[in-house]
């Protein structure tokens, strides 16, 4: 099966171009390369990092990213490998075994991360059909079915992790793009500013996290009133949330993506029981275990964040 066809067919429209078959070259440029044999591998990580560097990558080669990533986890030796064996000619020496091991949990982090990409890029039907997909898709199997070191303690198991970004992106609150009549819902923004959104081109949170201050002017939006609506939409970035909930945190105190990294899942998980408690904002606040998920990934969100902000060239200076 060709990696074209480990695309799923929702994310296959009328008169679109054939998906990349991305997975498929980068594993022949494994076997065969122009350059010496052994430099493949290498080959094919620098191309992967080449591939994925740009803001905007189409969910389709995100997954089949993903899949090369997780053939990779399979390979029982590389040069690499064999480098640290050298010395005594053994694949089984310890150092040959430790390099195995750290080099399929990287590949299988990275398995991870692009398919969970691949999954924010699409909604509704076409998100269904890619969990679906990987629940079966033989190319993400040495993933989805890891079996963790349990020789070692708390070693990672990256099957669970695997079967929990499907079920969080299985969540229907995360299936459905929120819209910019879904934003009025936010309390903060209301119908009355949702409004104003699509008076300003927004169609939903991914735009409203692009909203600068001179299209916010002539849409008759006040820059305190944009920055509190960006970083409302900022918290709509973590899977999950949703509006009820981003409602609950604002309301609690939580306003800003950075607040939440800075949030300890036990005392937030009390905070908001005792608010909702009082305002009976949402049938039943998030859990410990679901905090402790958008807390991680909030300070992932903020990590990336931080490091675009200091890769990004500033403003002209003059001379």
């Amino acid at each position: 099966m060709s990696a074209r066809d480990r695309t799923p067919k929702a994310s296959r429209q009328k008169g679109a171009k054939e998906p990349l078959p991305l997975a498929a070259l980068l594993a022949q440029l494994d076997k065969a390369s122009g350059a010496k044999p052994d430099e493949a591998p290498e080959i094919a990580a620098a191309l992967i990092e080449y591939v994925t560097t740009g803001k905007v990558i189409a969910p389709r080669v995100r997954y089949n990213v993903a899949c090369y990533f997780a053939s990779l986890t399979k390979r029982e030796t590389t040069p690499r490998d064999a480098a640290h064996a050298k010395a005594s000619e053994d694949t089984n020496h310890p150092e040959a075994a430790n390099a195995r091991k750290d080099r399929r949990q990287e590949a299988a982090k990275r398995t991870l991360k692009h398919l969970r990409l691949a999954l924010e890029g699409v909604y509704g039907d076409e998100r269904a059909a890619y969990i679906e997909w990987a629940q079966s898709d033989p190319s993400l199997a040495p993933v989805r079915e890891w079996e963790p070191d349990h020789k070692r303690v708390r070693a990672p198991d990256y099957g669970k992790r695997f079967e929990q970004l499907l079920e969080d992106f299985a969540n229907p609150d995360a299936l459905k793009p929120v819209g910019v009549e879904g934003l009025g819902a936010l309390t903060e923004i209301a119908p009355e500013g949702a409004a104003k959104l699509k008076k300003a081109g927004i169609t939903g949170w991914r735009g409203l996290l692009r909203l600068d201050k001179e299209t916010a002017d002539e849409a008759g939006i006040a820059e305190a009133e944009r920055e509190r609506w960006v970083a409302l939409a900022e918290l709509l970035e973590i899977v999950g949330i949703g509006i009820a909930n981003t409602n609950l945190l604002d309301r609690a105190g939580i306003q800003t993506r950075a607040q939440l990294a800075d949030a300890e899942p036990k005392g937030l998980a009390e905070q908001l029981r005792r608010f909702n408690d009082e305002a009976e904002l949402i049938a039943r606040p998030p859990n410990r275990k679901t905090l402790r998920k958008w807390i991680s990934e909030a300070r992932r969100l903020e990590r990336q964040s931080r490091k675009h902000a200091s890769t990004s060239p500033g403003p002209p200076t003059e001379e």
